[in-house]
């Protein structure tokens, strides 16, 4: 929609309580605001008003609705009295400078003599910016240096417990978990971990520390360590497998040999990335916690780590498949591997089960399925689908049966009936301001009223966003659907003109997911959208942009995969 001139205003008050109505109510603001626009021969296309909200954040109905107005098109200016009256939060002060900004609007505060459209208003913009993004640095040198403090002084600085420790705080959540009470569970952790946010040893979790230490140095790889644990029957914290990551983890951890450390990672500045440091800037000192590892034990780990170290080889194959291909016997994900043949620059890709690499046949006895084979299986698979005009003629009844669905009337209207409302409500508030504002009730009944009031402004203002999200959902799945449906028809079009990722890509936004075993591949795509008709008017569908159909025709052949090494052959299969 063309944007309006700047004759078009809306006018946006705000009260948070009652102590405001005084000095600064909402008919005073109101009156100043309109004065001002007679004064200047604005027209005021609206008046946005906010009874009994704080102004700590943006989720407030009148505002909501000033916002989505400005972005219809309705409104081309924004006046406030002042601008702790639209918020008091710097950033969202900056969002919402940036937001008018971008929709040419203009944005004025009349006591403060702000104005986005002169270079003063500009100029406060770039200040408020600037300050914003100085407070956040101030908190977070803030928060480093107290946390460097804490780490010097061998204070344990938080987070998630380290394997082998407890705390006061976990031995709590542990007992109320086995039925004790909260005052039962707090005096018994308070007895065996006197101190809050201090380390102390969790003696089954220490012995399986131990071993994790004494397996690796006898068998030199983190992922044979790893295999090992799950083959005696070790498990984690929750009870599940253990995996190379979080072995290394503890492997490198100077806290299991009664050091605190800090300065990992930092945070960026600007974009809140954390960054990794290198070893020799953590900060790392002698903890008030005990260790559970000897010192040279944890040196020689060390030592051998450093020496088996490589870097990731750099090769250039591209794996279609990467991040839709699942292990049919683990559910795990399945990921490109490439191998080198020895004396040669020839390479072999496979898709291997990651479950099965990381920890071990314990977790799952794992697939070894050629890149190749798998891929081109998949391809064929698809392209037999979008040349089937019997399977395209299905699909597309039930997507123009989806597209016409009737239950965007019905939402339509419940968020007419929901707006009406708020309205409404909003209406028994303003009156229930003036009753206060004229005398004619007392502050303990206002009090009383105005809390009911709120509270169920608020269930239908959330009830009414948890519809617009539903609609929005609706629309996003509708469009996703059609892409999906068209680039489907359109698969063999072109295919061999694309590069890899573009072949990736392609393939992604028609296929979900690729399960594969040792008997058959089941091919899940996006266009089965008949399940969606069977959800209740009000309820939330189920995952509308994630639909699947097992009904892939397989193309002519067999499939046969790779067993794992020592396995016999692998029967014929079916793409189902």
């Amino acid at each position: 929609m063309t944007p309006l001139s700047h004759s078009q205003a809306g006018i946006y008050v705000r009260v948070s309580t009652a102590n405001q109505i005084d000095r600064d109510s909402l008919a005073t603001q109101e009156e100043r605001l309109r004065a001002y626009c007679v004064a200047n021969q604005i027209h005021v296309y609206k008046l946005y008003k906010d009874a009994g909200f704080s102004a700590k954040d943006t989720n407030r109905p009148a505002l909501k609705e000033l916002l989505h107005d400005v972005e219809a098109g309705l409104v081309s200016s924004v006046f406030v009295t002042k601008l702790d009256r639209i918020t008091r939060s710097t950033k969202d002060l900056l969002y919402l400078t940036e937001f008018f900004e971008s929709t040419n609007i203009r944005f004025a505060s009349i006591s403060e003599n702000i104005d986005t459209t002169s270079a003063h208003g500009r100029l406060l913009r770039q200040l408020i910016g600037v300050l914003s993004q100085f407070e956040r640095e101030l908190v977070a040198e803030r928060v480093s240096v107290d946390m460097s403090h804490r780490a010097k002084q061998g204070k344990w600085n938080g987070g998630v417990v380290p394997f082998g420790y407890t705390t006061q705080e976990l031995c709590h959540k542990r007992l109320v978990n086995t039925g004790l009470n909260d005052i039962e569970a707090a005096s018994q952790s308070t007895s065996l971990y006197p101190e809050q946010k201090k380390l102390y040893i969790e003696p089954k979790e220490a012995t399986i520390v131990d071993c994790i230490f004494n397996t690796f140095l006898n068998h030199n790889s983190v992922r044979k360590t790893a295999h090992a644990l799950n083959e005696q029957g070790y498990r984690t914290r929750n009870g599940g497998h253990w995996g190379t990551v979080s072995i290394h983890r503890i492997l490198t951890s100077p806290t299991y040999i009664g050091k605190t450390w800090y300065g990992k990672r930092k945070s960026d500045p600007v974009t809140g990335k954390l960054i990794s440091q290198d070893k020799q800037d953590w900060i790392v000192c002698e903890g008030q916690h005990p260790s559970i590892v000897k010192d040279e034990i944890y040196e020689r780990v060390q030592l051998m780590l450093k020496s088996i170290s490589t870097k990731p080889t750099n090769s250039k194959r591209n794996y279609l498949l990467s991040g839709i291909l699942k292990c049919g016997l683990c559910g795990g994900a399945m990921a490109g591997n490439t191998t080198f043949k020895k004396n040669s620059d020839k390479t072999y890709g496979y898709y291997k089960c990651v479950n099965r690499m990381q920890k071990g046949v314990e977790a799952c006895s794992g697939l070894n399925i050629p890149s190749i084979e798998i891929e081109k299986y998949v391809v064929d698979s698809v392209l037999s689908l979008s040349e089937n005009k019997e399977f395209l003629l299905d699909k597309q009844k039930i997507l123009d049966l989806f597209l016409q669905n009737s239950q965007e009337e019905n939402r339509a209207q419940d968020l007419f009936q929901l707006e009406e409302n708020i309205q409404n409500l909003q209406t028994r508030l303003d009156n229930l301001l003036n009753a206060l504002e004229c005398g004619r009730i007392d502050g303990k009944d206002f009090d009383r009223r105005y809390s009911a009031l709120k509270n169920e402004i608020e269930e239908v203002t959330s009830a009414r966003d948890r519809l617009f999200d539903l609609i929005n959902e609706t629309d996003s799945t509708k469009s996703f659907l059609q892409t999906s449906f068209e680039n489907l028809c359109s698969f063999s079009t072109n295919w061999e003109f694309l590069d890899d990722t573009g072949k990736a890509l392609r393939l992604k936004s028609i296929v979900k997911e690729v399960r594969v075993s040792t008997q058959l591949v089941e091919i899940d795509i996006f266009i089965d959208v008949g399940e969606m008709f069977h959800t209740d008017r009000d309820s939330s569908p189920r995952p509308a942009s994630r639909p699947r159909d097992r009904k892939a025709t397989p193309p002519p052949g067999r499939w046969s995969p790779c067993r794992p090494r020592g396995a016999g052959a692998a029967p014929p299969g079916r793409t189902s």
